[in-house]
């Protein structure tokens, strides 16, 4: 509207301008003639006389100006009209005028509010550059926090495999070597059962001895029959184990394929952020455009107000600058509309931006939720490969431990009773070389089933589960434990007799570990001597050492020795695969250490020393074992000129006893056993073990030839509780009752169960719980079930150690009968 009055005013005005110059002109014309006439008047006022000859001429002349004055007149009106026309365009010009003036003030009033806009566009756009900033800087450190998470994950991955990979080398390693002491030490034991069979039935006995033959006979028969049975077993559980390591397998490639998944998913992901990365700097460029675009629409209104300070001082300046005052609205109208299309654009990038940064949120939440369910997936994994091996390792472990534990019983009641027979000449020669066959027997089963102990504590220790357990004990249990005092190429130097605490299992697996070495690695049938040492203190120490003469690789350990520049084997062995980096933290150089402990030694096993199927794991167990004392025991194993030599320091407590009270701690005669076992084996030695007790045999029962008898255990002993007093009883119960084929069908019976519910009816007498499994979390377990005493199978000390314990426990339950204490149940 503005611009169309101002355009008809324009014209009207130039219309009104060329009208002006024509009257203008006009009267010019008028005053020129004005002036010509009155100069012919005063001419012919000058001389009348000389007109009135020319009167007739000055008529007409007359007659002229008369019709120039009418003419003039007419003009003069023609004037006054046009004037009048004149003054109403004027007045047309100056309403004109005062409408664009108030058009101006309107315009001002627009352009007013849109620097407002300009301004509050400016405010939003710099609020929503600090917050893209914001969104950047967020986007940046969740990235350098999402590459940090990915390295830590990496890390902890890879630790996580090599530990897995490390404790699962480490348990096979064991497993194989369980399975290759189990197959030679039952090979022997069938061999060694068929021979005594056949020479003790040719023996020509007594009434009497044949009598005692024939139960000997029944027991070789018995074990024999177990070693062939703990030979299919093991070959069934190993298969069982192959499949589960068959599955296994199975699984990790399955898991591997969901990584690859993972890493494809990944890599779309880093695809999609580069994407978005070159998207935001296309807007980057764009949003550099719109600010140019604004400055130079901020300079181009700048002008505009110029012109409009000049449009008011002057109209006419106005009108002539009015177009361009228009010209410049349109380029303003037309970059305020090309901001808002850029701005548009601007806000679709950013909705896009925003879009893509939600799009990677959610699939960083996928990517994430993957990665959970893939840990917890490996986490299960791996639950469930060292629960299966674990089952399987304690099967086995348990069947062999059973098995040996029943041929050292055997093998020691045949000694005791084969020395006892009098024989001819003939017969007596013979006779030596059984008992020193089964003394062979007897060792091979001892060092078999520490060698099962020794791996169960070894995975313990591996896992984490195992903490360290102070008992009391003394040298000579530890030696004799191990059958080291029996052993003929063994000789005990003088040993401190005082009793004392420390973590026996340790103890015991080190010295294992360490007398076997020096016996088989050792000079072939040469003499390994064994000393200990106390030196007193708070605490105390035990010093511990085994020596052996050189063996056939001799010379290749001292060449090796000297190379490393360190006599110590124990030394070189710890220093294998750990030399971590200088930004390592200590937990992280441990797992490594005990990683590569699990392993085989390198360079040891390069050199070929020792026997074809020496591993060197012996060794890292030893560090391992000397690892988990509280504070670490010290080793080493000196490899010299003419000798080798084992040493262990670790810290101890000596234990003061009154002597006479332990006199007193002999079990009274008379008392009523009540010894239940599914084995015939243990039976069989439960009767030595009661006559040696002086018990009341025809009171006392031995149990388990039969389910019947197994499942009325707790009758019986209720009904001789009643009839003898709980005070005079001993009940000792094998923990897993599961020989019977009735078992199948009526369940397993467990000598725990049997505790409970014994405890539950009130009965306060001593319990002892028998069993091959005696770690320390299963006699932890018999102990809570209400026993008094937990008695390991595999006890060394013959009769004497096992009276001793069942005398300590009767003893402690008649003083907690004197005080009315309940047992624990």
């Amino acid at each position: 509207m503005l611009a169309a009055s101002v355009k008809a005013h324009a014209e009207t005005h130039a219309e009104c301008d060329e009208k002006k110059a024509k009257l203008a002109a006009s009267f010019k014309a008028h005053a020129e003639t004005q002036w010509t006439c009155d100069e012919e008047r005063r001419k012919h006022m000058a001389s009348v006389q000389a007109h009135a000859e020319t009167h007739a001429e000055y008529h007409e002349e007359k007659a002229k100006l008369a019709a120039s004055v009418k003419a003039h007149a007419e003009m003069q009106v023609a004037y006054d009209e046009e004037k009048a026309k004149l003054v109403a365009s004027v007045k047309a010009h100056a309403e004109t005028h005062a409408a664009c003036v108030s058009a101006c003030a309107a315009c001002g009033e627009e352009k007013a509010k849109l620097a407002a806009s300009f301004t509050a566009h400016a405010e939003t756009q710099v609020t929503y550059d600090e917050e893209k900033a914001k969104l950047a800087a967020s986007v940046k450190a969740h990235a350098e926090t999402q590459v940090a998470y990915d390295e830590e994950k990496a890390e902890l991955v890879a630790s996580v495999k090599a530990h897995a990979l490390a404790q699962a080398e480490a348990e096979s390693k064991g497993s194989r070597a369980v399975n290759q002491t189990f197959q030679r030490v039952m090979s022997n034991n069938s061999l060694m059962c068929e021979l005594a069979l056949k020479q003790l039935t040719s023996f020509t006995l007594s009434e009497a001895d044949d009598a005692t033959r024939s139960v000997l006979l029944d027991g070789l028969r018995c074990i024999l029959a177990e070693s062939m049975a703990g030979v299919q077993m093991q070959a069934e559980t190993q298969a069982e184990c192959d499949d589960e390591r068959a599955n296994l397998a199975a699984s990790v490639k399955a898991h591997a394929e969901t990584h690859a998944e993972c890493d494809e998913e990944k890599a779309k992901l880093a695809a999609s952020v580069k994407a978005h990365a070159e998207t935001q700097e296309a807007y980057d460029e764009e949003k550099a455009k719109l600010v140019a675009s604004v400055k130079a629409h901020a300079e181009t209104h700048a002008e505009c107000d110029e012109e409009t300070r000049k449009l008011v001082a002057s109209v006419k300046a106005h009108a002539e600058t009015h177009a361009e005052c228009d010209e410049e609205t349109r380029k303003l109208v037309a970059s305020v509309k090309a901001h808002a299309e850029t701005h548009a654009e601007c806000d679709v990038e950013t909705r896009k931006l925003v879009a893509s940064v939600k799009a990677h949120a959610e699939t960083q939440v996928a990517y994430d939720e993957e990665k959970a369910k893939l840990a917890a997936s490996v986490k299960a994994h791996a639950l469930t490969q060292a629960e299966a091996e674990s089952k399987g390792n304690r099967v086995i472990n348990h069947t062999s431990k059973r098995v040996m534990s029943n041929t050292s019983l055997m093998c020691e009641l045949a000694l005791k009773q084969l020395s006892s027979f009098t024989l001819s000449e003939a017969d007596d020669a013979t006779r030596s070389v059984l008992l020193e066959r089964l003394r062979r027997t007897l060792a091979e089963s001892i060092a078999g089933f520490h060698m099962c102990k020794t791996v169960l504590l070894q995975t313990s220790i591996i896992s984490g589960e195992y903490h360290p357990v102070r008992e009391e004990f003394t040298l000579e249990q530890i030696f004799e434990h191990l059958g080291l005092s029996a052993a003929l190429r063994v000789v005990i130097d003088a040993a401190d007799t005082r009793s004392m605490r420390a973590d026996k299992a340790l103890l015991t697996s080190i010295l294992f570990n360490a007398s076997q070495n020096a016996l088989v690695h050792g000079e072939q049938g040469g003499t390994v001597h064994v000393g200990a040492a106390l030196s007193d203190g708070s605490p105390s120490c035990l010093t511990v050492t085994i020596r052996n003469a050189p063996g056939v690789n001799h010379a290749k350990l001292i060449a090796f020795t000297q190379a490393k520049g360190n006599v110590d084997l124990l030394a070189i062995r710890a220093g294998e695969g750990s030399a971590p980096s200088k930004n390592q933290d200590e937990s992280k150089r441990s797992r490594v250490n005990s990683s590569e402990l699990c392993k085989p030694s390198r360079e040891l096993s390069k050199m070929a020393v020792g026997t074809v199927d020496s591993t060197y794991l012996g060794l890292g167990a030893i560090l391992r074992d000397a690892r988990a004392f509280n504070p670490p025991a010290l080793t080493s194993l000196a490899i010299g000129a003419h000798e080798v030599a084992f040493s262990i320091t670790l810290d101890v407590v000596l234990v003061e006893h009154d002597a006479s009270a332990a006199q007193t701690r002999v079990l009274p005669t008379g008392l009523v056993f009540v010894w239940l076992d599914d084995d015939d084996m243990p039976r069989i030695y439960a009767d030595a073990v009661l006559r040696a007790a002086k018990a009341n045999m025809d009171a006392s029962l031995i149990l388990g030839e039969t389910y019947e008898e197994a499942r009325t255990c707790l009758a019986r002993v209720m009904e001789l509780s009643a009839a003898h007093g709980e005070e005079r009883m001993i009940v000792l119960l094998d923990q897993n009752i599961d020989q019977y084929h009735e078992c199948a069908t009526e369940g397993v019976l467990q000598g725990t169960e049997i505790c409970r519910e014994m405890r539950r009816r009130g009965f306060r007498g001593t319990i002892a719980i028998c069993s091959a499994n005696d770690e320390p979390k299963d006699e932890y377990m018999y102990l809570q079930a209400g026993a008094n005493v937990s008695i390991g199978k595999g006890l060394a000390g013959g009769l004497s150690a096992i009276l001793s314990k069942l005398a300590d426990a009767h003893f402690e339950t008649r003083e907690a009968l004197s005080t009315r204490e309940v047992p624990p149940a």
